[in-house]
């Protein structure tokens, strides 16, 4: 992967499909996202690499931002289906229930997209909150949409790809956010914190988005935004926008992780965590509790 170090690559792709950009040659903001816990964990992850639901609804969110009306003639909501098990019982587990499924999904026509009852009910409230939110309707007013960017990083060599969900001609570059929380207490901390295994860190993918961008010598890279919308009743929208100093201090990040791996792929080797023993302080947050308080 992002490995010709021989040719000066610049890509900009209309109209790829999501699985065709998968495909493509290059190494993306996810990528960095695994390869900061180790390099191990991201080889790891390739090998055992399955969509969760939080990200199956995600892509879902974006397919219907990027077309609301065709989105919405796509949908089908998926019925409960129950059968007899080896006793005689009604079970929506049982294997005749699975087939029945199976023969369901397999009579619809290409490029439905299935959602339970609730689902379709909460991306039909998200893609409407936005339609209403001004500012995010200006946003989108005019500019390219799911815009496949391929370029050569001239610190590594490398190739690297991202996908921006919206390029606007006022020179934006936006990136939705299906959340559970909206606020701005909590989705700073999702832009910020890199703390645990499932952290978002959503700034280094704006950041390796930046630098992409900044690569074309088309595109501005100096305004990032953030659209988030919360996947629940109110389905409340917030706007984020990250100045020069936030995306810096993930370019530092993007940078030393985009090393990392290029000298990984050199040596082909994939460390996981240190074997060194490390002291453990206690952290500033947390609290003491007194005997008998």
């Amino acid at each position: 992967m992002g490995t010709r170090e021989e040719e000066d690559v610049t890509e900009i792709i209309e109209g790829l499909s999501f699985e065709e950009y998968e495909r493509l040659e290059g190494l993306r903001a996810s990528d960095l996202k695994l390869l900061r816990r180790s390099p191990a964990h991201w080889v790891a992850a390739r090998k055992t690499r399955r969509d969760s639901p939080d990200l199956e609804f995600g892509r879902a969110f974006h397919a219907a931002m990027e077309d609301p009306k065709t989105f919405r003639d796509r949908i089908v909501v998926e019925p409960e289906f129950s059968g007899r098990t080896k006793d005689g019982k009604e079970s929506t587990r049982s294997a005749e229930a699975r087939e029945k499924r199976e023969a369901w999904l397999a009579d619809l026509r290409p490029g439905t997209t299935v959602l339970k009852a609730e689902d379709a009910r909460n991306l039909t409230g998200m893609i409407e909150a936005c339609q209403r939110h001004k500012l995010v309707s200006r946003l989108f007013e005019s500019g390219r949409r799911e815009l496949t960017i391929q370029v050569s990083d001239p610190e590594t060599g490398l190739v690297l790809k991202c996908r921006p969900d919206f390029i606007s001609d006022g020179g934006f570059v936006v990136d939705l956010k299906s959340t559970r929380d909206a606020s701005h207490g909590f989705f700073t901390r999702e832009i910020f914190s890199d703390r645990g295994s499932d952290s978002r860190y959503y700034v280094l993918q704006a950041s390796h988005y930046a630098h992409c961008c900044r690569l074309t010598k088309r595109f501005r890279s100096d305004h990032f935004v953030f659209v988030a919308v919360e996947k629940t009743e109110p389905w409340g929208v917030r706007i984020y926008s990250l100045d020069e100093a936030a995306l810096e201090v993930g370019e530092r990040e993007r940078s030393r992780v985009t090393r990392l791996y290029a000298e990984c792929l050199r040596k082909n080797e994939w460390p996981c965590y240190d074997e060194h023993a490390e002291q453990v302080v206690i952290p500033q947050w947390v609290r003491y509790v007194e005997d008998g308080e």
